[in-house]
């Protein structure tokens, strides 16, 4: 899973993403699209994310959760890249250990 942390947000829908302009692309994005920004790339290839569900807490938290859901990953040595377009972070790359 994937956990995202908004400081000055409780509920992530209400953050205002320059791309998503209004509540339902938001939502639509972060329930559905989500899974096609995000990989994992190994040594010798490259996973795409096949399924994501978004657990909305609906402002009870500042801790956006994501289950991401991949075919069964041989390899070590994995980077997980996440394509940010909901923050316009740009790409963010971090190492998995297994």
């Amino acid at each position: 899973y994937l956990d995202i942390v908004t400081e000055n947000f409780s509920d992530i829908t209400e953050y205002p993403s320059v791309k998503f302009d209004n509540l339902n692309q938001r939502v639509n994005f972060l329930s559905f699209l989500i899974k096609d920004y995000v990989i994992i790339k190994g040594n010798s290839k490259t996973y795409n994310c096949i399924n994501s569900i978004f657990d909305r807490n609906f402002g009870k938290s500042n801790v956006a959760r994501f289950f991401l859901v991949f075919n069964k990953i041989p390899e070590e040595n994995l980077t997980f890249n996440f394509y940010d377009d909901y923050f316009e972070n740009g790409e963010i790359k971090l190492k998995l250990k297994i």
